[in-house]
């Protein structure tokens, strides 16, 4: 972090623009606001971040950690998982340098089927960028060397990041291939490297609660100069935080928004 500062503060000096801090875990909130300056810093929440965590040392582990009806849910991550293997693909867990260039094509089927813009080449350059400078694992799914999907996830400290999947609609067989490739796969391979986490990312909030997730609140802090009103954006911030528990369709009973800020030590009046 301090590292990063250093550059930030360099780049605000070079430029004149103002330095912001995105997607920060509430734990970290006061180390970064005391890198960029703390008494002038705007602190808002943006987000929450589905986070897996593992105990024991093995699936079955996960599995039976598993809260509410475990084992109807037990029994319905056991279907997908076998559903998928009983595709026939070749599922491998590939170095993104060595198949960067197959990635972006799928990326963007996704989004698209989402309905968010963008493009293969722009979708490419960001690939690229990542490849180039990250050592990024891929797990990937495929028929004939065929890429059908993937996803590419990061491992961080003690926890395995997924950062971005595609698909190739509709090409896949229809066997859970998003879970398997963004959770149950990673999952395994966390346990395998001794990892405690694997982080799901934002959005999808009630299918990762199913499998276990936890939500996890994510901090934007903006630098001095940043926001003309900082009042008026940490109360609106705070009224659009409010609103996540209804939004979320909780069906665990998991999730509560006070619950999420007290375990990360944050406070929705500070």
């Amino acid at each position: 972090m301090a590292a990063l500062a250093n550059e930030v503060g360099r780049l605000v000096a070079e430029t004149g623009r103002p330095a912001v801090a995105q997607y920060v875990r509430a734990t970290a909130t006061d180390t970064v606001a005391a890198l960029l300056g703390r008494t002038a810093v705007t602190v808002v929440p943006v987000g929450l971040n589905a986070v897996i965590r593992l105990p024991g040392t093995g699936f079955d582990d996960y599995l039976r950690a598993l809260p509410g009806s475990r084992a109807s849910r037990r029994r319905k991550i056991g279907y997908e998982r076998r559903r998928f293997e009983a595709a026939g693909y070749h599922v491998g867990c590939e170095k993104l340098r060595d198949c960067w260039d197959e990635l972006a094509p799928l990326l963007v089927q996704l989004q698209h089927k989402h309905g968010q813009s963008a493009t293969t080449e722009s979708t490419a350059r960001l690939v690229v960028s990542q490849a180039e400078h990250l050592d990024g694992i891929v797990f990937t799914c495929r028929r004939d060397g065929d890429l059908l999907g993937f996803s590419l996830v990061y491992p961080w400290h003690d926890a395995l990041h997924v950062r971005m999947a595609g698909f190739d609609y509709p090409r896949p067989a229809g066997a859970f291939e998003y879970f398997n490739l963004t959770t149950y796969l990673p999952i395994g391979h966390a346990y395998r490297h001794g990892l405690r986490e694997v982080h799901l990312g934002v959005e999808s909030y009630r299918a990762k609660l199913l499998r276990g997730a936890v939500l996890a609140p994510t901090i934007t802090l903006l630098g001095p100069g940043a926001v003309n009103d900082p009042d008026g954006l940490r109360a609106a911030a705070w009224r659009r935080a409010a609103t996540w528990e209804n939004e979320i369709h909780d069906t665990t009973g998991a999730f509560t928004i006070t619950g999420v800020f007290k375990e990360a030590g944050a406070c929705p009046n500070g």
